[in-house]
């Protein structure tokens, strides 16, 4: 009986694979330490910055303080996600270092401009997704950039250009009553509110027409409004496209003094549609474009 166990057991040893020593090394996956910088911004089409000489802008001189960099493989899983916030005590916003194994890969950058502390930066789902988690938007801008990384290669270098936004100015001549004490410019306002925007980094677009909107409140050490500026950046579905725009004016408990509406006002990606002329007089309007300082001109 001994015997013919032992044979049995002897059997099954026979048929069980033999354990060998698996070669970690030979398996593990080479990285290399990627730099990624930002060069400047292109600020040919952006009139929300004037300097004498050059054409280009860092980060710091347009007032960007958020930023977020996600990088995706091939197949678009996310391998690297960092977000950023500018801190005067540190001079690294612009450069951030990312371990990436030999490979090609998607970089994917999204870079605002806050409106309070509050403002977070942005959550990049793909390279044809992201979430700005504010409800007023901001100057933006967005690059993708596809890149093979080796070991020679172990640098890359975004180059944002224009920014995606576009934006409404209004400048009105005629004196505002001294009992106005808040002045809101709503963008789309037939549309409810947005506490976020989503927008594609690769055009800086978004999927649908979002409301933007803002409350300017008069500082205390003014007497009116009169003779001031007042500009809301927007988010565009397409590069070009019609909208509305509201202006209230309101006071200090919110109640509306007086409301005018500007129907069909053209906004384009890049470009400012400025308001300008008379608000309590005048009754019509029409709008040419200027490409050479960059501005759309709605007079009111």
């Amino acid at each position: 009986m001994k015997k013919i166990f032992f044979n049995l057991l002897a059997g099954i040893l026979l048929l069980l694979p033999s354990c060998r020593p698996v070669d970690t090394a030979s398996e593990s996956v080479e990285t290399v330490p990627v730099e990624v910088s930002f060069k400047s911004f292109d600020i040919n089409l952006e009139p929300d910055f004037t300097r004498s000489g050059g054409t280009r802008a860092s980060a710091k001189d347009l007032s960007i303080d958020r930023l977020t960099l996600a990088v995706f493989d091939q197949n678009g899983n996310s391998m690297f996600n960092v977000s950023k916030e500018r801190d005067a005590e540190k001079n690294d916003f612009d450069k951030i270092s990312c371990p990436l194994s030999l490979g090609t890969y998607s970089f994917v950058v999204v870079a605002h401009k806050s409106r309070t502390t509050e403002n977070s930066a942005s959550t990049i789902v793909s390279a044809s997704e992201a979430t700005l988690p504010i409800s007023t938007a901001q100057p933006l801008f967005t690059a993708v950039k596809q890149v093979e990384i080796d070991k020679v290669n172990t640098s890359v270098e975004i180059d944002f250009g224009y920014r995606k936004s576009c934006a409404f100015s209004l400048e009105i001549s005629d004196d505002i009553p001294s009992t106005v004490e808040k002045l809101e410019i709503i963008i789309n306002p037939e549309l409810d509110p947005s506490t976020s925007f989503t927008i594609n980094p690769s055009t800086g677009l978004m999927p649908a027409k979002a409301r933007t909107s803002y409350v300017f409140k008069k500082p205390k050490s003014m007497d009116s409004f009169t003779g001031q500026k007042f500009k809301l950046h927007s988010y565009l579905s397409q590069e070009e496209e019609i909208v509305d725009v509201k202006i209230n004016m309101m006071s200090f408990d919110d109640q509306v003094l007086f409301t005018r509406t500007i129907d069909q006002v053209r906004m384009k990606q890049h470009f400012t549609s400025r308001a300008y002329g008379n608000f309590f007089s005048s009754a019509s309007f029409k709008f040419t474009e200027d490409p050479a300082d960059s501005y759309i001109d709605v007079p009111l």
